[in-house]
């Protein structure tokens, strides 16, 4: 009992903070998890026009005329 109060009345008396590395916590539930594997080969440009840019290129088209 006696060893026990003085670990921690030394813990209290300490200035020092205790510093905790978040990288050192093993608990699977905070860890980052990978739900989709990026593709570089994906074309990013294979996406379709929209509506508004469709509207756009026929008026375009016909100014040019």
């Amino acid at each position: 009992m006696a060893g026990s109060f003085s670990l921690e009345l030394e813990d209290l008396l300490n200035p020092l903070p205790k510093f905790a590395d978040p990288e050192d916590d093993h608990d699977e539930t905070t860890k980052a998890k990978v739900v989709e594997r990026f593709n570089e080969d994906e074309d990013e440009d294979a996406v379709g026009l929209s509506a508004l840019e469709l509207c756009h290129i026929c008026i375009l088209k016909q100014k040019c005329k």
